[in-house]
C-alpha cells in the first residue's frame, strides 16, 4: 500500500498547534495503522482521528494523526506522547523503529499501545515493549477471546479519575507478559473473563496451560495498565499505557472507556487529569461511520447499512 502523507485532523487544529507549538502545547501523534479487519473492525484511522478529535479540545493539547506512515524523527522528538493503533505481530510498523521508541519513551515521551499494538514477537520486541509499556501481548502465553467484560472497580490513579463502572463486549486479549511482579505497572481494568474463554486448544492466540488452569477460580485478568519507568535524575520518568480492547470501531462511543483512554494520553504526556477525568462528547452514528480511507472498499460503509440498529447499540452500552 502506498505511503500516505501525514493527515491532519482538522485545519484549524494544525494552525493551532503551529501557533502555540513554542509555548508549552503538549504534542500528541497518533499513529494509525492501514486497514486490515474490514468495516468497523481494526478501524485504526477513523479511532485514531476520534481520539485526536477530543484531544484537540483538551486545554494545552494538540494532535497529529498520521496514517499508514511513519512521522520524521523531528516530529516525533516534538511529542509529549506517542499512541500507537496499528497491526501487531511480525507486521507491526513500530517493529524497525524500536530503538527509537524505546529512546524517546527514555526521554519522558509517553508511549500509548492501543489494542494489536500492543502484540511484538517475543524475540523481537519484548524488551522494548516492557520498557515503554509495562507490558505485551505474547504468542503462546496471552490469548484473544471476545467477551463482556464487567469493569466494577478502579485504582487511586490520575487516568481513573471520574470513572464509573461499566460493561462492555470487544475482542479483550488477557493474561499478558507483564514486567515481573508488576514493578512499576499499575492495573486500570480487571475483570473476571468466562472460564469458555480458557477452554481454547494450545495455539499461538487460542489457549495453553497457564490459561486454562484458572478455569474455575474466578481470576481477574487485566487488560488495560498504566506503567512508569524512572530512568534517572535527570529525566522525566517513562510513562505508558497498554490497552487490549479496541477492535470494535463502536466502543469509541462508551463514554467511560473513552474516558479512560483520554485519560491515559493525557497523563503519559505529563499532562494533569482533572477530578472527574477528560469529559468528551459521544461519537454519534454519523462520526463512527466517518473518517475512512476512501480507497479501501472494504472500509465504506455497506450498502443497507443498518443506522438505526448502531444507534441503538451506541445506547445500550452507555447504560447504567
Amino acid at each position: 500500500m502506498l505511503l500516505r502523507t501525514a493527515m491532519l485532523v482538522s485545519a484549524l487544529s494544525f494552525a493551532g498547534a503551529a501557533a502555540a507549538g513554542s509555548s508549552g502545547t503538549k504534542e500528541v501523534v497518533f499513529i494509525a495503522g492501514a486497514p486490515s479487519h474490514g468495516f468497523m473492525a481494526h478501524d485504526y484511522l477513523a479511532g485514531s482521528k476520534l481520539l485526536a478529535d477530543r484531544i484537540n479540545a483538551v486545554p494545552g493539547f494538540s494532535a497529529t494523526v498520521y496514517y499508514d506512515e511513519w512521522p520524521a524523527r523531528e516530529k516525533l522528538d516534538d511529542a509529549s506522547a506517542i499512541i500507537l493503533y496499528t497491526d501487531g505481530a511480525d507486521a507491526h510498523p513500530a517493529l524497525p523503529h524500536k530503538s527509537e521508541l524505546a529512546e524517546l519513551s527514555r526521554s519522558g515521551v509517553g508511549i500509548g499501545m492501543l489494542h494489536f499494538a500492543v502484540e511484538v514477537p517475543k524475540q523481537k520486541g519484548a524488551a522494548e515493549w516492557t520498557q515503554m509499556i509495562g507490558g505485551y501481548f505474547e504468542t503462546y502465553y496471552s490469548v484473544n477471546p471476545f467477551w463482556r467484560a464487567e469493569f466494577r472497580s478502579f485504582p487511586a490513579h490520575p487516568v481513573a479519575k471520574g470513572l464509573k463502572p461499566f460493561q462492555l463486549t470487544d475482542e479483550w486479549y488477557y493474561h499478558m507478559r507483564f514486567r515481573d511482579r508488576l514493578q512499576g505497572v499499575q492495573p486500570v481494568l480487571s475483570a473476571v473473563p468466562p472460564d469458555e474463554t480458557r477452554l481454547g486448544n494450545d495455539g499461538p492466540y487460542t489457549g495453553n496451560p497457564d490459561v486454562r488452569a484458572a478455569v474455575g477460580k474466578n481470576q481477574p485478568e487485566h487488560v488495560f495498565w498504566v506503567s512508569e519507568t524512572h530512568n534517572d535524575a535527570t529525566s522525566p520518568a517513562g510513562r505508558g499505557f497498554g490497552c487490549t480492547g479496541g477492535h470494535s470501531h463502536q466502543i469509541w462511543a462508551q463514554d467511560q472507556f473513552r474516558k479512560l483512554v483520554l485519560n491515559a494520553i493525557v497523563w503519559i504526556a505529563h499532562g494533569e487529569v482533572p477530578p472527574q477525568g477528560i469529559e468528551s462528547r459521544r461519537p454519534d452514528v454519523d462520526e463512527l461511520l466517518g473518517n475512512r480511507d476512501p480507497g479501501v472498499q472494504d472500509e465504506q460503509v455497506p450498502p443497507n447499512f443498518n443506522r438505526q440498529g448502531l444507534a441503538d447499540e451506541i445506547a445500550k452500552m452507555n447504560e447504567p
